[in-house]
């Protein structure tokens, strides 16, 4: 999930900020939005389709960007189709999950960025910023933020992260508790890494 996000620009502490503006559009291909969940007795590992999106930077910083997940191209790496991969597509797309009938996407809007100064646990090695933000899921707006590791150019901006949400927050309860038969661990992993060209 976010989603997205992500993006955006170098925050480290500088004297005179670089001259670097513009918009940068994302390179679907370059670029992945991984999750795993966890369930007791073992998980699952896959991703969304990263949707294009310009993402806009003034003087080597990011000025804003919002960053879409188009929900029903979810993917899982870890089951064959014979192991049951369609079927759990179709349960986390169901009304347990995602409810992507009524919910098909989810977003992640840019509101700020900081210098990270370290101490985050499972913060991806060399990161230098907070990247704060509005992630929407489920119809439910919420400020999240996470280490980033972003590096801008003038031509090009790559932007990779790890962290984790707690589903529950947005309202996904299902199998949310620890003595049902089935437990769904609230925090999820999400893997991005955001690749975008001048």
């Amino acid at each position: 999930m976010l989603v997205a996000l992500v993006f955006a620009s170098s925050c480290k502490k500088k004297d005179t900020p670089p001259e670097i503006t513009g918009k940068y559009g994302i390179v679907a291909a370059d670029s992945k939005l991984e999750w795993k969940g966890y369930k007791n007795g073992g998980g699952h590992h896959g991703a969304f389709t990263v949707a294009p999106a310009d993402i806009t930077v003034q003087q080597g910083k990011i000025a804003g960007g919002t960053f879409t997940v188009d929900i029903t191209t979810i993917q899982d790496f870890d089951l064959s189709v014979e192991e049951g991969r369609d079927e759990l597509l179709d349960h986390l797309q169901s009304d347990a999950f995602f409810n992507v009938a009524l919910h098909p996407t989810a977003t992640f809007t840019i509101t700020s960025q900081a210098p990270y100064e370290g101490g985050t646990e499972g913060a991806i090695a060399g990161a230098n910023c907070i990247i704060k933000g509005n992630f929407t899921m489920l119809g439910k707006t919420l400020a999240i933020s996470f280490p980033a590791k972003v590096n801008v150019t003038g031509t090009s901006l790559l932007a990779e992260a790890t962290f984790k949400i707690d589903r529950t927050k947005w309202g996904m309860n299902s199998f949310s508790d620890p003595a049902g038969g089935l437990y769904v661990f609230p925090n999820v992993d999400i893997i991005l890494k955001i690749k975008a060209d001048k």
